[in-house]
């Protein structure tokens, strides 16, 4: 499912990890909110990335770990006490059965073979652990500038169309078939301020524009010369040289499943 050359490169790491707005320790306060109480000494986070979903996870275990197949990302990745990365896929999982009291997912899910990843998600997970699946896309709205939805829908996304992902979710059905019990599915929404340069930074990181990047003639220094030139007037100004930051609406669903003692198919 992964297109691997989205996530690969050093200019997509390093923006990953200096651009990237950090809301992961707000959502998964969420999802603790609508978790059973448990005891969790040993995390894995799947699709890690520079470790922005991962570090938060301090908050809840002890151990955590943070895995990616990008070994772009791990490199960039943050480094704490008591977090490791590994390179590996959340299709195979080098670890062994009933390692991890709970398994977090951060926008990764939409890029993951489904089925081998819950097979293995039961599989790491001991018996009544959490599994938190959650995403974090940018909705294409500014409080301050409604008119911005236009921008975003007939300019930006009319020139970097989104390539295809698996974006059906999560249902009771579906937990049930891989030996988890669905406790919780919901949205959240959070306004993140930002400059023009700060949200310039951030679309330069997203995966429909690293693949026109690839795809077309289109080079890295024109796209930011274009954003800049066409979100200019939202900010106040060509390069928002003031400072000036709007608030940007960011989102998407969660989902807070358990681990059954059964498994599924």
């Amino acid at each position: 499912m992964t297109d691997d050359s989205l996530f690969v490169t050093s200019r997509v790491a390093e923006g990953y990890a200096e651009s990237r707005p950090r809301f992961h320790g707000n959502v998964l306060s969420r999802l603790a909110l609508k978790s059973p109480d448990f005891s969790c000494f040993r995390a894995l986070d799947v699709g890690c990335g520079t470790g922005l979903s991962t570090l938060p996870l301090r908050d809840f275990a002890s151990q955590v770990i943070g895995i990616d197949r990008s070994a772009a990302m791990l490199a960039a990745a943050e480094h704490a006490p008591g977090v490791r990365y590994v390179a590996a896929s959340g299709e195979g999982l080098p670890f062994v059965d009933g390692a991890f009291d709970l398994l977090s997912v951060a926008g990764a899910i939409n890029w993951i073979d489904r089925k081998l990843f819950f097979a293995e998600s039961w599989r790491v997970l001991r018996a009544g652990a959490l599994l938190w699946v959650y995403d974090g896309a940018e909705q294409g709205a500014m409080i301050e500038e409604p008119s911005y939805r236009e921008w975003y829908v007939n300019q930006y996304l009319s020139r970097f169309p989104r390539p295809p992902r698996d974006e059906r979710p999560i249902t009771d059905e579906e937990a049930a078939n891989y030996g988890f019990e669905l406790l919780a599915g919901d949205s959240y929404q959070l306004e993140i301020p930002l400059s023009a340069s700060a949200w310039v930074a951030f679309l330069m990181t997203q995966s429909n524009v690293t693949h026109a990047l690839e795809q077309t003639q289109m080079t890295a220094d024109a796209t930011k010369r274009w954003f800049h030139d066409s979100l200019g007037r939202y900010f106040g100004g060509r390069e928002g040289s003031a400072g000036r930051e709007r608030r940007l609406l960011f989102g998407g669903p969660i989902w807070c499943l358990q681990r059954r003692i059964d498994g599924g198919e």
